[in-house]
């Protein structure tokens, strides 16, 4: 959540800046970041780092040329042969694409590793990020689906209130000793259904709608450099 907010502060303040100059400079920085020790989780700074290019790529996407594509057939099987091989990659292959974990969380200084090596694998790392997520985007369908498509728009109030309910459960103790056997994993997902459905509740939704509305502050002029014209 602070990592979002700081993205969107972030964004609006280059808003006056060539937005393809701006994701370029992300991404670079967003490379070397790792090889400096002190920059860790205090902040979320690394993550801020990290994270930024995905943030500040979709807002300056051309929404109505991604759902353009999105409706294609022929692009719907490439998303989800996409999909597929990843998910095939991640169990049969666990060991080798659990490698990219801590470059995943972005958590993790690596100042003492070859340079090139990281480098290369923060651009892996971008690059498959890039292509599941774009892949996702067109296997979704575009028609609603009961419940599903609603909790799908309150996604930001699951996230924020869910936090509390994962504390809660923490420090009760009943992380090991309900989850801890094969029931107990059973019964953590079916929590974990029933928890999403709980925080999809409408009324639960307004303090995240002010922070998800923060863009309507801004005047109209100036919110065409939220994205990139061709």
């Amino acid at each position: 959540m602070f990592v979002l907010a700081v993205c969107i502060l972030l964004t609006y303040l280059l808003r006056n800046v060539d937005p393809r100059l701006v994701l370029v400079v992300s991404v670079v920085l967003a490379c070397f970041a790792g090889y400096d020790s002190s920059i860790g989780d205090f902040l979320c700074l690394a993550r801020i780092i990290v994270f930024f290019p995905f943030y500040f790529a979709g807002t300056i996407v051309n929404r109505a040329k991604l759902e353009e594509l999105s409706r294609k057939k022929s692009l719907k099987i490439l998303g989800l042969v996409i999909l597929i091989v990843w998910a095939l990659l991640c169990v049969l292959a666990l060991p080798k694409v659990y490698l990219l974990r801590p470059l995943m969380t972005d958590k993790n200084a690596f100042c003492k590793v070859d340079l090139l090596y990281v480098i290369l694998f923060r651009v892996l790392c971008y690059c498959i990020s890039g292509l599941l997520g774009f892949a996702w985007i067109l296997v979704v369908p575009t028609k609603r689906i009961f419940a599903v498509t609603t909790i799908g728009q309150r996604t930001m109030q699951i996230y924020f209130w869910h936090r509390p309910l994962v504390y809660i459960i923490v420090n009760l103790g009943l992380a090991n000793s309900l989850f801890g056997n094969v029931v107990g994993q059973g019964v953590r997902m079916l929590i974990g259904v029933a928890t999403v459905f709980l925080l999809a509740w409408k009324p639960l939704r307004y303090p995240t709608d002010l922070f998800l509305n923060f863009r309507s502050i801004i005047p109209s002029n100036e919110q065409k450099h939220f994205k990139m014209t061709n």
